[in-house]
Parts: structure tokens; C-alpha cells; sequence
């Protein structure tokens, strides 16, 4: 099972299906579903950022709604995505990509899908780099994903 780390607030707009990309310096042949981490660290400027793109989309997706403070984002697994493909165009300097509002130029954008939030946060440390957790955890999640 592949799992992603993002600092808090990210975490929660990414499975809240608030955030359809994600931006990352490198690409990966990998497809299919990924956990989504919540790490312990904190964007101040996420949600305003957030809201500006959403502002841009043209349509509310809550992002509003999003707790502000630090203490209302659970840290863990909060649930799993479905990375479908990734853009690479704008590595290319000369070129611009117009994936979604959250893409962001130089980097490769990671087309996200399939959202899914865990009925609670399945504690777990992080990684960098898009990581496996471990057996145990791994089986939690099953259990969970079972569940419906």
C-alpha cells in the first residue's frame, strides 16, 4: 500500500476532494489508489490559498467550511485518493498546463480521484517520497477500506 505525507492543512483539502491536483518536483509510473497522511505540520497560508482557487473555479467547494485551527486536522491516515495520471507539461518552461487552478507551473501535477475519507484517522508516522506503510497498518486499512 503507497501512501503520501502532506503538511496539515493539504491533507484534508486533498480527501476532502477540495484539491485535485497535487503538485509534486517529481513523477512516478505508479497508478492506482494512495493513502492520504496527514503529517504534524502546519501551512498557515493553505486555506487562503485554497480559497483564492476556488474563487478562480467559479463554484464554492466549501473550502469555507474548512476548520482553521491546527487542532480540529487529525494527524494519520485520513483515507486514499486515485492517482490517475500525472501532467508533466509545465516541466518544460515554454509550455503552461491548464489541468486545474491547483496546478502550478515547474512542477508535475499529480491528477487526483476516487476520494474516500476514513470513518476516523488511522495513526501513522510519515514519509517523504510516496512510501508503503507498514503491515500493520496496512491491515487496518484493509479492514477499514472492507467496511465500505
Amino acid at each position: 500500500m503507497r501512501a503520501l505525507s502532506y503538511t496539515r492543512p493539504w491533507a484534508e483539502l486533498v480527501v476532502g476532494g477540495f484539491k485535485d491536483i497535487e503538485n509534486r518536483p517529481w513523477t512516478t509510473d505508479y497508478r492506482g489508489r494512495v493513502l492520504v497522511h496527514a503529517a504534524k505540520s502546519w501551512d498557515h497560508e493553505a486555506l487562503d490559498f485554497a480559497e483564492i482557487v476556488e474563487a478562480q473555479l467559479g463554484r464554492n467547494l466549501g473550502v469555507r467550511d474548512v476548520p482553521r485551527a491546527a487542532a480540529d486536522h487529525p494527524t494519520g491516515i485520513l483515507g486514499t485518493v486515485e492517482l490517475l495520471d500525472i501532467c508533466s507539461v509545465t516541466i518544460d518552461p515554454r509550455r503552461s498546463c491548464r489541468c486545474s487552478p491547483w496546478a502550478v507551473d515547474g512542477q508535475h501535477h499529480w491528477q487526483l480521484g476516487n476520494f474516500r475519507r476514513f470513518a476516523a484517522p488511522i495513526p501513522c508516522r510519515g514519509a517523504l517520497g510516496l512510501w508503503r506503510v507498514p503491515a500493520d497498518i496496512a491491515a487496518a486499512i484493509e479492514r477499514e477500506v472492507a467496511r465500505g
